[in-house]
């Protein structure tokens, strides 16, 4: 009985909203141009925080800090300990990233930046490769930088179907458009309705 009187009072509550709001089809392109834009200035706030724990800082690929780096990377490919590796590279993370995989099948061992989404390789600074036993690793070393809010933007739009799924890092835009979408929707349909009361009195 309770479950059948919820029915009941959702069905007449939709009903109210329904029959208070007079629809407008052209109020859908209006929400979806200004959704589109409340993204993209608020997106753009919001992106300086994602990310933020990682200050990037430009650094000269010196002989010295090459050499240093080579050490740590030969250690841990010596000792096929990448864990280690990830430690031993913390100071150096928000300077240079580092790409270790497999030289014949490209199986990726040790990648310094995964857990981030939105940092990626500037500019390639040094290329070696490790024989170790059976195994041929291949190193790559960059240097870093954020991606830039606006190829942020660019992408989510042009690959807007990707977005969908779990592991996209542009999904929680996507979330926003859904929301901000049919408030705006909502909200355009509300003043639509008293436009028009104004305008018949």
């Amino acid at each position: 009985m309770k479950k059948e009187n919820f029915w009941i009072k959702l069905f007449q509550f939709l009903k109210n909203i329904w029959s208070y709001k007079k629809f407008h089809y052209s109020n859908l392109g209006y929400a979806l141009l200004s959704s589109l834009f409340l993204i993209y200035f608020i997106g753009a706030v919001h992106y300086d925080s994602i990310e933020s724990d990682l200050k990037i800082e430009e650094t000269q690929y010196s002989n010295s800090l090459k050499e240093e780096i080579h050490q740590i990377i030969n250690r841990a490919i010596r000792r096929e300990d990448f864990k280690n590796l990830d430690k031993d590279f913390d100071p150096f993370r928000n300077k240079l990233m580092i790409m270790v995989q497999d030289y014949y099948n490209f199986k990726i061992y040790y990648d310094s930046h995964e857990n981030y989404k939105f940092i990626r390789a500037k500019k390639g600074l040094d290329f070696f490769t490790v024989l170790e036993v059976n195994t041929k690793y291949e190193v790559s070393i960059y240097s870093i930088e954020k991606q830039r809010w606006n190829s942020v933007y660019k992408h989510w739009l042009k690959y807007f179907s990707r977005s969908f799924r779990e592991n996209s890092k542009y999904r929680y835009l996507t979330i926003w458009l859904f929301l901000i979408y049919s408030i705006s929707v909502f909200i355009l349909t509300l003043f639509s309705r008293e436009k028009e009361s104004a305008d018949n009195s």
